[in-house]
């Protein structure tokens, strides 16, 4: 971005300040910091820069004393960073300048803050590209909602039957599927709970003969949820899988007990 593209900055403001109505309603929207860079600027034209920016965005704040697009969609969060031009020992420190704070940003010990994983914000983005394209400013969550029910009714046949997400191709397939397409159901690890077969044959005395039968072939202690695959006639319904769909159902249950009492430690 140059300065003398000064009528171009203002209309991009008012765009943005124009954009605060539309997408809303959406928690992992507009958390981020809004940075700008400044290219080509002579070291002894920064202050002049800065100073420029800080009257444009204090018009901004005074116009807009309720509602601005800097507290709603940056949460205030702003970094100014003036670039020399290319070639120069300045130009590569404010590159390093650019790379520490996007350091600073990833390491960011708020969870709150970004996606889980980059198939979650995978979904966010098609999400609201999608509302863009058709003109849809309805609330995002709306739409979020629904398309996590489509997407919960589409991986739900592969998460019963190897307790990760898999690709919906490769829920019927007969062979083992590779961990490389398995992801794990939970990000975050204060959710997961530690399940021994002891505890279990305590809680369930009617699966234990089996359990203990299975365990003599298999340690069930030393195999990982990304290893248990009960393959494709498990979500079938020409198939006679109660016993499999009791099974899982009643670890559910127990799942769910434990985490209302918090992480195990």
């Amino acid at each position: 971005m140059e300065m003398r593209f000064d009528k171009d900055i203002d209309g991009l403001f008012t765009k943005f300040q124009k954009g605060i109505n539309l997408l809303k309603n959406d928690d992992r929207l507009f958390r981020g910091t809004l940075y700008m860079s400044v290219k080509d600027v002579n070291p002894n034209d920064r202050h002049d820069v800065l100073s420029e920016f800080q009257k444009k965005f204090q018009k901004l704040l005074t116009i807009n004393r309720d509602r601005n697009f800097l507290t709603e969609m940056y949460s205030g969060n702003l970094k100014i960073n003036c670039s020399p031009p290319l070639g120069t020992l300045g130009y590569h420190d404010s590159v390093r300048h650019a790379r520490q704070l996007i350091e600073k940003l990833v390491s960011d010990p708020d969870l709150s803050r970004g996606f889980k994983s980059g198939s979650s914000f995978h979904d966010c983005i098609r999400l609201v590209l999608a509302k863009i394209s058709i003109l849809d400013w309805t609330a995002v969550d709306e739409s979020s909602q629904r398309l996590e029910m489509n997407e919960l009714h589409r991986k739900l046949p592969g998460a019963i039957r190897t307790g990760c997400l898999i690709p919906v191709e490769a829920q019927s397939k007969n062979e083992n599927l590779p961990r490389s397409l398995k992801d794990p159901l939970l990000y975050d690890k204060s959710a997961l709970c530690l399940l021994d077969l002891q505890q279990l044959s305590r809680d369930y005395p009617y699966f234990s003969e089996n359990w203990a039968s299975v365990n003599q072939e298999v340690p069930l202690d030393d195999m990982d949820d990304e290893d248990v695959d009960f393959g494709p006639t498990c979500f079938q319904a020409n198939v006679d899988t109660s016993s499999i769909h009791d099974t899982l159902h009643s670890l559910f249950q127990r799942y769910l007990a434990l985490i209302s009492k918090g992480p195990l430690q």
